[in-house]
């Protein structure tokens, strides 16, 4: 992805857009925490327990601490 931009911007262009995606992202992410987006409804994704695992699953936070 990086080369194929770089074929159209310069190193300052993808810094500005990887910065503005970000922040966008940020953005998104902390208005839909607080339900504060226009079209406030429910979230379509449902998280179902892990077959064979119950409700225990696989705590991913755990991995990457013990890393």
């Amino acid at each position: 992805v990086f080369d194929a931009m770089r074929e159209h911007l310069s190193d300052q262009e993808i810094l500005e857009f990887t910065y503005v995606t970000a922040t966008y992202i940020m953005h998104a992410t902390m208005s839909r925490a607080l339900r504060l987006e226009y079209d406030d409804v429910d979230d379509p994704v449902v998280e179902i327990d892990t077959p064979g695992m119950g409700k225990t699953g696989l705590d991913v936070m755990s991995m990457v601490d013990d890393a």
